[in-house]
């Protein structure tokens, strides 16, 4: 009777509302471009993702080290007052990253503009530095506005980003832009989300009277968390190269159509997973570390968690799973077939990751850095190998996704033993 009543206290409970609320939200983000998909699949081919691939690809590699993860700090600290302290230092790096980032590509694109002609209308590289700078600034900010359990204006500016990235492309599309309507979407897209957060936070500062840090404070802040750049970034920057390991190899291969439908059906079939999961995990690391700072561990509320994430992703994943490739074909249209098949490939790799994806948050508030980072650095070899040897013994391009989705499969089942364990 205990238990019971710890459970309905816990479905009750301010936690489980804010996840509600931002579940909500997220879904309602993630059905726009659902939805969307059978009129985009119609004009928009496979190649016209190629380049859309290659350069979300590639910003996510350099968001991940913009902010050096001191992101995590935001989280972590124990006052709001360092916790804003925090989000001014993700700033500043974001700023001096992005201007770094920014050099390198006008620098290259000077020098070797051939690298730029690789693929199609591939000047908009040039737009890399910006895409990294308002990315990994959104990612910051958000990160301090679900510190302060600010769902509603998180949630608002996801269904607004949403809207956008389906409303423009449709619009350029019927213009005849091809893949320059799916880059022109991305950036609006981008840049509208990152000014209304921007809004949000001069707001929240004023309204508050928060005073913004100086460079003594900023300094002190990056000493005191000097830890997340020393071994979550490495870790994480492993894992984000891991997972743009297909990207890069059905690039090499040449495989142009394969290397669309992968981007297009990955993108889709994780989206509303990746969005309720960003829901929980958010959710879950304001109410997690709190109750680990205040008792020592939080393993009764992740166990609870993740039952409750396995349940709901079972019955669509499984479906995924065994119809994968005609649904895909009937909703995308029959030029994206490839796609429905590498939807069933990656069905089983996206439900463990849905499953474990939340709460990874637990190596940072419970101060196991080095252990996040040997673990992917294991995992990193694990599935850069699992890709390269398939690219040596000369399998194609499905069978490299296939390598790819099982070796993730056990990574995702590791990651959840040992959340469990250390919480």
């Amino acid at each position: 009777m205990r238990s019971k009543g710890h459970l309905v206290e816990l479905l009750g409970s301010d936690y489980i509302r804010g996840i509600a609320l931002l579940s909500g939200g997220q879904a309602t983000a993630a059905l726009i471009p659902i939805f969307s998909a059978p009129v985009l699949g119609r004009i928009y081919s496979p190649a016209d993702y190629v380049l859309l691939a290659i350069f979300i690809s590639v910003s996510q590699l350099f968001v991940v080290v913009a902010s050096l993860q001191y992101r995590h700090a935001i989280i972590a600290e124990k006052s709001d007052r360092r916790a804003l302290t925090a989000l001014g230092l993700c700033i500043s790096l974001n700023a001096i990253i992005a201007s770094v980032v920014l050099l390198a590509v006008v620098s290259f694109f000077l020098i070797k503009r051939e690298l730029f002609t690789v693929f199609q209308n591939g000047w908009w590289l040039l737009f890399l530095p910006l895409s990294v700078l308002v990315n990994s600034f959104m990612l910051a900010v958000s990160t301090y506005a679900n510190r302060l359990e600010r769902y509603k204006i998180m949630t608002s500016i996801q269904i607004v980003a949403a809207l956008l990235s389906v409303v423009v492309p449709i619009w350029l599309g019927l213009l005849g832009w091809g893949g320059n309507g799916l880059m022109t979407a991305l950036m609006i897209s981008q840049i509208a989300a990152a000014a209304l957060y921007v809004s949000w936070l001069f707001a929240d500062i004023g309204s508050n009277k928060r005073r913004i840090a100086s460079y003594r404070e900023l300094k002190i802040s990056a000493l005191r968390n000097r830890r997340f750049p020393f071994f979550t970034l490495p870790g994480v920057l492993l894992s984000s190269m891991s997972m743009q390991v297909p990207i890069f190899a059905l690039t090499f291969l040449g495989a142009e159509t394969a290397l669309g439908a992968f981007n297009r059906a990955r993108s889709l079939v994780s989206m509303p997973s990746t969005l309720m999961g960003e829901a929980v995990g958010q959710g879950f690391r304001a109410r997690a570390s709190r109750q680990y700072r205040e008792t020592g561990t939080c393993r009764t509320l992740m166990v609870k968690s993740m039952l409750g994430m396995s349940l709901l992703g079972f019955f669509p994943f499984g479906v995924l799973f065994v119809w994968g490739e005609p649904v895909i074909a009937l909703y995308l249209g029959p030029e994206w077939k490839i796609a429905g098949t590498i939807a069933t490939i990656l069905a089983p790799m996206l439900y463990l990751r849905f499953i474990s994806a939340p709460f990874g948050a637990v190596f940072q508030f419970t101060g196991r850095q080095k252990l996040a980072f040997k673990l992917n650095v294991v995992f990193s070899i694990l599935i850069i190998s699992s890709v390269s040897y398939c690219l040596y013994i000369g399998v194609d391009a499905l069978g490299v996704i296939t390598a790819f989705s099982v070796a993730y499969a056990a990574v995702h089942t590791v990651q959840l033993i040992t959340s469990i364990v250390i919480s």
